[in-house]
């Protein structure tokens, strides 16, 4: 159980978690902040399988604001979160257990507005999706896509690899899921699942889940488990099972479907719930 350091119950939070390879290390990150102090935000890491559990860092003067804030994105060892009343991202080194500086955005446009601007993770990438509006009020929005990439940069004798935002392509919706085996984006925006081709810049309709889907959330297949890692109060949780039938809308005899039905499939797995008690 996470103790608090004062007695306001009224706290915002916002969450994290991500793996250190360098360590085989798995973190959850908590960050809570307080309406009376948005300036100074307190931080919370657990370490799964260290019997330590909930380790207090300490008070951070670092001003999160009071906008609701997401669960953060890792990428690069690190956690990200995006605030868009204060057009800022915010950057937790998971390994050091610190914020690093704020990573700055790409170019943003200058009709441009913060509060549709995302950031999430394409294929192991932090991407940074750029809301525009083209034409003026009688015209339409879109996105374009930023992926946070390695550059090297030649600076003395050695080589030193950096961090650069790279423009990757355009598209109305900012809900990446997937990148699929032939280098097509699945992605999906309100309650319709997409597909988008990058070589011809075209988006296809693929399924109308006939209601409003708020965030998909992809997860990849690990061999490790809570137990492994030494959490003992766990349990498994059902898994949702995809089959391949015309039910789920995806013909087998039209490809883009099925191959996005197999992304799907390997995306799924059987989550493991840690019971923390609140």
């Amino acid at each position: 159980m996470i103790q608090f350091s004062d007695t306001d119950r009224c706290a915002n939070w916002t969450s994290g978690f991500g793996y250190i390879s360098s360590t085989n290390e798995y973190k959850v990150v908590g960050i809570r902040v307080s309406p009376l102090q948005t300036k100074i935000i307190e931080v919370y890491v657990y370490t799964l399988g260290s019997g330590n559990g909930w380790r207090n860092l300490g008070t951070f003067n670092i001003d999160f604001g009071l906008t609701y804030m997401k669960q953060g994105i890792f990428a690069n060892g690190a956690l990200y979160w995006i605030n868009t009343d204060l057009e800022m991202i915010f950057t937790f080194d998971l390994t050091k257990e610190k914020f690093r500086e704020h990573l700055s955005p790409p170019p943003l446009p200058p009709n441009g507005n913060w509060c549709h601007n995302k950031v999430g993770v394409l294929d192991g990438f932090l991407y940074f999706a750029v809301w525009l509006s083209i034409g003026g009020d009688e015209g339409y929005s879109c996105f374009d896509i930023w992926l946070l990439e390695k550059k090297n940069d030649m600076k003395g004798p050695e080589e030193h690899q950096s961090f650069g935002w790279t423009k990757k392509f355009r598209l109305e919706d900012d809900q990446l899921i997937a990148v699929t085996k032939s280098g097509k984006i699945l992605n999906h925006t309100g309650n319709y699942l997409n597909i988008y081709d990058p070589k011809v810049a075209a988006s296809k309709r693929l399924v109308d889940f006939e209601e409003w889907i708020r965030e998909i959330y992809p997860h990849k297949s690990t061999l490790i488990s809570l137990k492994q890692l030494g959490e003992e109060d766990t349990e498994i949780m059902e898994s949702i099972e995809f089959e391949k039938t015309e039910s789920c809308g995806f013909p087998s005899q039209q490809p883009e479907e099925v191959e996005a039905l197999d992304t799907l499939v390997s995306l799924k797995e059987s989550i493991l719930e840690k019971k923390i008690p609140r």
